[in-house]
């Protein structure tokens, strides 16, 4: 008979190994969640910010022309 009050029997280790898997796992989950979120955030604001930009040089364009054609009618 084994006299060690620690030794853990075989079904206790699976379970402990079960449950340090079962932690990681979570952990992993999160952060990579975590991480496809912060992704997913800053390719939204890309997008937004490109388009916002598109947009804003079209209207500038207009601007501008008109703004020449009134500065070369008025010389």
């Amino acid at each position: 008979m084994d006299d060690d009050v620690w030794a853990l029997s075989d079904e206790d280790n699976v379970e402990y190994d079960r449950a340090i898997a079962q932690k990681e796992w979570d952990r992993m989950h999160e952060n990579h969640g975590n991480e496809g979120y912060k992704e997913g955030i800053v390719e939204g604001k890309e997008v937004r910010m490109q388009n916002g930009f598109d947009q804003g040089f079209v209207e500038g364009l207009a601007a501008g022309k008109a703004l020449g054609r009134l500065r070369g009618i008025v010389r």
